[in-house]
């Protein structure tokens, strides 16, 4: 999310979201996994592959057909971050793709050890800008609706 005035071709300039201060303590705390080397080096580099290390390319997408009308399908190692144009068969999206080597149980034990880390587990004082918050609580309340019995 780079600051919006470096568009152009000109210098990047620092992400506005990055004066969150909960940025510099994730920092910190994937700094601390990558140095302490065994499991938590590689929990390290498979979070990093997934969320640090990412590329984003434009790509046209299947689409599945739905109630809720048609819904793109990304491909594996892949996530939509952003749909360009839509029709009934095919997609045009912006992807976020990450190397194919990427175990996504060592992410998620990852993340879980990040959250250990960050101001020694306690998650009340993380602060995220709204965006990323919503996500979050969103991915939260997805897990737990896949969790409860029906």
């Amino acid at each position: 999310m780079w600051d919006g005035r470096s568009d152009g071709g000109g210098v990047k300039l620092m992400p506005t979201d990055y004066t969150f201060a909960s940025y510099r303590e994730l920092e910190r705390a994937l700094r601390v996994m990558r140095d302490s080397g065994g499991l938590d080096r590689k929990l390290w580099r498979h979070v990093s592959m997934r969320y640090v290390w990412l590329e984003q390319r434009i790509a046209n997408v299947s689409v599945t057909r739905s109630r809720q009308g048609p819904i793109p399908i990304a491909p594996p190692g892949s996530e939509i971050d952003v749909v360009i144009e839509m029709s009934s068969s095919k997609a045009r999206v912006r992807l976020n793709t990450w190397d194919t080597r990427v175990d996504q149980r060592f992410v998620t034990v990852g993340l879980d050890r990040l959250a250990q880390l960050m101001y020694n587990g306690d998650h009340g004082r993380v602060v995220l800008p709204p965006y990323l918050r919503d996500r979050a609580v969103e991915a939260i309340a997805t897990r737990a609706r896949l969790r409860s019995p029906v």
